[in-house]
């Protein structure tokens, strides 16, 4: 009787760690076709924009510019913290971009498009508030 409780509770164990394991999985799986969704969404636009003509910026190009333009457009600066989204649609960033910049993620932008002026950082500071 003593072996089938531990066999059974082995069994629930051993049940209970592979739907954590699963899920895990599941989650990481989702968060990889998110990214590749949105890499993907991000090549469209650009070739969209390059058959009509427009030139979309995209990587340090338009993490530069966004900050930059932070510093000028207090109308653009508002809208990045009331609609990101909205913010940024005209700029080709990929969603890591778009989390380090609205998190204030200096190092990792740093990492992208090396040092900051501190005018440039003052989005960026101004998320870590």
């Amino acid at each position: 009787m003593e072996r089938e409780k531990a066999t059974r509770l082995l069994n629930d164990i051993l049940d209970g760690r592979l739907l954590k394991a699963k899920d895990e999985a599941e989650e990481e799986i989702e968060k990889v076709i998110d990214r590749k969704l949105a890499e993907t969404k991000s090549e469209i636009m650009r070739s969209v924009d390059y058959i009509l003509g427009r030139k979309t910026l995209a990587g340090k190009e338009a993490i530069l510019e966004i900050l930059d333009r932070a510093v000028v457009d207090t109308d653009f600066m508002a809208q990045l913290s009331e609609n990101p989204d909205k913010a940024l649609r005209d700029y080709g960033l990929t969603w890591e971009e778009k989390a380090a910049i609205l998190s204030g993620d200096i190092r990792q932008v740093e990492d992208w498009v090396g040092k900051l002026t501190p005018q440039q950082s003052q989005w960026l500071e101004s998320r870590l508030q």
